[in-house]
């Protein structure tokens, strides 16, 4: 058998146990306790509300521009200072609870505040965010977050983590169109320091949050919120609900291509490569003991030299 059909069956071996381990991982329930299946209760409805809100969408175009119009822009933008604060607890909320995602969260930031200060907002809220759902993960939802990413991708990226650190966290949360919250739920179960996690979902969140709230901002325009009348803000909705439902699908296709592009792509590839990034951390680690080693010994060899001295220094004296 030529090498190049090798490789081709080696190729279509490899994808099949990884179509295999995922279906097997997402229809096998046996190490699931009680309150995992209340996370995926709460999850399941999440879901369903999300689907019926598409629903209506199409039924109707206006109907999510203006809902979120409605019940999310002009409740905060007239509560005027008390919004930056209703803002950052609904940021926080949205991450474990709420059906509509964060991206259009970040949006109606820039719709409220259509300036820095919108800006500034969706960085604090995405940081709460980004902190309760590490945290969560932490402390209890490894099991839903395994079935949903699988233990062994887990697995991986947590080699990939413990090599190049922090900036993988930053470029999974400066690109835009991958989701927020399934990265903050999976770094909680990686070995990544708090400090390291939350300094790149900073930095990171930086370019995020400003590619949204831009958006925000050209859908509004130059008048904000709380000063149009009824029928502004009718005519408002009208006018640009297509053109945010047109983004919103976009921005949800990009996100499923990236997905199918992680899931049948990226972490075959990673998978292939961890066992050599593991022997170099393995590598490194020894190298690392061997200096801290030879430092310490240095550093004795210093000490004992020091103390000699000292000791033919009182001999000298004494003569």
């Amino acid at each position: 058998m030529s090498d190049k059909k090798q490789t081709e069956n080696n190729s279509e071996e490899n994808r099949e146990v990884n179509e295999r381990s995922f279906w097997e991982r997402i229809t096998n329930f046996s190490d699931w306790d009680k309150k995992t299946w209340m996370f995926v209760a709460i999850f399941a409805a999440i879901l369903l509300v999300t689907a019926y809100l598409f629903y209506r969408v199409f039924k109707d175009e206006t109907f999510l521009f203006g809902l979120i119009i409605k019940w999310v822009v002009e409740p905060i933008a007239s509560t005027k200072s008390l919004g930056w604060i209703i803002f950052i607890v609904f940021m926080g909320v949205q991450g474990i609870f709420a059906p509509i995602p964060s991206e259009v969260v970040l949006i109606a930031a820039g719709m409220i505040w259509p300036s820095f200060l919108g800006f500034i907002l969706g960085v604090l809220g995405s940081m709460v965010a980004g902190w309760l759902c590490y945290y969560l993960s932490r402390k209890g939802g490894r099991p839903i977050v395994e079935k949903a990413v699988g233990k062994e991708n887990i697995e991986t990226l947590d080699v990939y983590i413990q090599k190049y650190g922090a900036p993988v966290i930053f470029i999974a949360r400066a690109f835009p169109f991958l989701a927020f919250d399934p990265i903050s739920y999976v770094s909680g179960l990686v070995k990544i320091e708090t400090k390291k996690y939350l300094i790149a979902t900073f930095l990171g969140s930086l370019i995020r949050v400003a590619f949204y709230t831009w958006i925000g901002s050209s859908l509004i325009g130059d008048t904000p919120v709380t000063e149009l009348t009824s029928t502004q803000t009718e005519e408002l909705v009208s006018t640009h609900a297509t053109t945010f439902n047109n983004l919103l699908f976009i921005i949800v296709g990009i996100m499923v291509v990236a997905f199918l592009l992680y899931q049948y792509a990226l972490m075959p590839y990673l998978h292939k490569k961890s066992k050599e990034v593991a022997k170099e951390i393995v590598e490194e680690t020894k190298q690392d003991r061997v200096s801290q080693k030879s430092e310490i010994v240095e550093d004795v060899l210093e000490a004992d030299k020091t103390a000699a001295s000292r000791e033919n220094a009182n001999t000298t004296g004494d003569q």
